[in-house]
């Protein structure tokens, strides 16, 4: 009882400091001024309702809330197991169990890592995230949408991309929450799992995400535009591509609502029609039912956190008017598209998804929708599965505790130029995000300049540095900042801001918009962007991301045991792994350019090497699409054919092209 009335306290007043906390997230691409991505605000609705008050201290009934239901059912509290969803398998992995078919999902893994980072819970974060990718993970990098709880076996190899949305998602919170490491880089994970989405789950037609790999119709609840908004913006590549995405999925989500109930289909047609029944083995595939729940939920954080389109948030009012019509305690859980009843439930997972509805909602329907939020206990039982998890995802959503954890911040930007079109001139104010004391350190704000062009900088009012204009590489530049002198804490920020100007040396146009040399208005900028990087007094990158360091993942294993295999960039050596017999990830950065390679370097009898795939920066090149492949056993010889192998017989090594 003491060591968890510890933890209970513990988490309770974390949860307390959440609420007040400053989330440095990156907004220089924020859509409106009044979203929850642009203000760094996040409604408690219970708050707002409830008559609680606004000071932060009087928030405890909502987190007290929050933190009770969470470690009921993800934290093992051993009062009431009949409320469990989590599951150890050892003291490194656990799962989400899927109580009413015994099976474990990447649907519930992916919920369970949402739900734990934003509990700020990496223990169990770390061990969800360590199940999925050991035990069902495939080898195009997909996930199996379920595995037995016997011996962790798929029963379906398949995927659902649901599971990898959130997975990819999470792993970026947790990346700017907690930082990356060399046994669970989290950002790396995360831009892998975008290209499997991207390049397996996509509807190029269509550009929507598909129910299935090779389904030729979508499911609405997998349309999230506000994660897609994110990965335009965090992605290592394609970030085009989810800004595009993110409006197909509004585009879709207005044109398939029912005009009058406002209800989706579980699967409906790329066109917003609903496909016949019985599709996929499914009697609901045409009706509301469990997959739709999700749907009302998605649209209200997509519109809470960017404000872009309102026509969501007029179906979010619809479909609670729908439901308020249908009786606000009794409303069952399935419904043909015109609103004839087809369910026998009333069902809390629907409850909470209407419930995160009122996000987006001032008036008495919202109200009436979050109350009742407040008032209902962890589901039990056997089929407590997924009300429970959509019970917590709700249940942050009304408490304020969902939030977006962006990269963490070294620099506060105001352009005192915004109407210029010839210069820009960055306001900067750096602040320490570290945990160690900087003195004497360094700063580079990149900009990425236009063919042919010159910047140049001209200081204004530096108290604190010294500024000069430098050439990274290529197009790219940076104004480095010399903080000679100057030493801050943890936390701390320097005492007033700098102030310089960037334009071209011969006076034209400034394109602000296509580089990366424009804060917007009073923006926060997240170091962990491309814009800002800070280094140590021994030069060592500190906070940011420095531009030319590329995260390379190589995914590997040996037959026997014990083989080692180099990478080597231009022919220099980066990092050597011993390998073991199960598929592995192994991580590292360089900052080299030119050909890269993996080369196995000890054969032996009875021991040879498969090379999955190498990742760069979140881009995976598949081994058996490379043409080089030295070491495979061909012909009589090694090296002695043409094959297009992730096999190593011998010593040799597989070519990945230039970095």
């Amino acid at each position: 009882m003491p060591n968890q009335y510890f933890r209970f306290k513990t988490i309770f007043v974390s949860l307390l400091l959440i609420a007040s906390q400053l989330i440095f997230v990156n907004l220089s691409f924020g859509q409106s001024a009044n979203s929850t991505y642009k203000t760094g605000k996040y409604r408690n609705l219970q708050v707002d309702y409830d008559g609680i008050g606004s000071d932060p201290a009087n928030r405890w009934y909502a987190d007290y809330k929050l933190l009770v239901n969470y470690d009921v059912m993800i934290g093992n509290n051993p009062v009431n197991p009949d409320a469990r969803l989590l599951y150890d398998v050892n003291s490194t992995e656990a799962y989400i169990l899927d109580t009413g078919n015994n099976d474990i999902r990447s649907e519930g893994m992916s919920y369970g890592m949402m739900i734990a980072v934003q509990m700020n819970d990496q223990p169990t974060f770390d061990k969800l995230w360590r199940f999925a990718k050991n035990r069902m993970r495939q080898g195009d990098g997909h996930f199996a949408w379920h595995v037995n709880t016997s011996n962790y076996q798929p029963i379906d190899t398949g995927g659902a991309p649901d599971g990898e949305e959130y997975m990819a998602m999470a792993l970026f919170f947790a990346a700017h929450r907690w930082g990356n490491n060399t046994n669970l880089n989290y950002e790396n994970e995360a831009n892998a799992i975008l290209n499997v989405i991207r390049t397996q789950y996509w509807d190029s037609g269509s550009n929507m995400i598909k129910f299935l790999s090779n389904a030729s119709y979508t499911d609405p609840s997998y349309h999230l535009p506000a994660f897609y908004e994110l990965w335009g913006l965090w992605a290592s590549s394609n970030n085009k591509f989810w800004t595009d995405a993110a409006a197909s999925s509004r585009a879709f989500l207005k044109k398939a609502a029912n005009a009058n109930t406002g209800l989706y289909a579980d699967y409906m047609n790329f066109s917003g029609s609903a496909v016949a029944a019985n599709t996929n083995g499914n009697a609901d595939s045409g009706r509301f039912a469990y997959d739709s729940w999700r749907v009302i939920q998605n649209m209200a954080m997509d519109y809470y956190w960017w404000s872009e389109d309102s026509g969501l948030k007029t179906i979010v009012e619809r479909l609670q008017q729908f439901f308020k019509n249908q009786g606000m305690t009794t409303y069952k859980n399935r419904f043909e598209l015109n609103g004839t009843v087809v369910g026998t439930d009333h069902s809390q997972g629907l409850v909470m998804m209407n419930a995160s509805g009122a996000l987006v909602g001032t008036g008495s329907l919202s109200q009436e929708f979050s109350s009742i939020a407040f008032t209902l206990q962890p589901p039990t039982g056997q089929y407590r599965y997924y009300d429970g998890l959509l019970h917590l995802l709700g249940l942050m959503h009304v408490s304020g505790n969902y939030r977006i954890y962006g990269p963490g911040a070294s620099a506060l930007m105001i352009d005192q130029a915004p109407a210029s079109k010839y210069e820009v001139q960055p306001q900067v104010t750096i602040v320490n995000t570290t945990s160690s004391t900087l003195s004497n350190f360094t700063a580079n704000y990149y900009i990425t300049v236009e063919n042919g062009k010159t910047p140049t900088i001209r200081d204004i009012s530096t108290p604190n540095m010294n500024v000069s204009m430098v050439q990274i590489n290529g197009n790219l530049w940076a104004a480095k900042m010399n903080y000679s002198g100057v030493t801050l804490t943890p936390g701390a920020r320097v005492p007033t801001a700098d102030l310089f100007a960037i334009k071209y040396t011969d006076n034209s146009t400034f394109n602000k918009k296509n580089d990366y040399s424009q804060p917007n208005g009073a923006d926060l900028l997240g170091g962990g962007t491309d814009r800002v990087s800070v280094f140590n007094n021994q030069g060592t990158l500190v906070m940011g991301k420095d531009p030319l360091i590329k995260n390379i993942v190589v995914r590997a294993r040996g037959t026997g045991g014990g083989e080692k295999i180099t990478l080597k960039v231009n022919n220099i050596a980066v990092k050597t792994w011993t390998l073991n017999t199960t598929m592995t990830n192994y991580s590292t950065t360089t900052s080299l350019s030119g050909g890269s390679l993996v080369q196995y370097t000890n054969d032996s009898p009875n021991h040879d090497v498969v090379v999955d795939y190498i990742s760069v920066d979140g881009t995976i090149r598949q081994a058996e699409e490379q043409t080089v492949n030295t070491g495979y056993f061909e012909n009589g010889s090694c090296g002695g054919g043409n094959a297009l192998s992730e096999w190593m017989h011998c010593n040799g090594y597989i070519g990945f092209g230039n970095l």
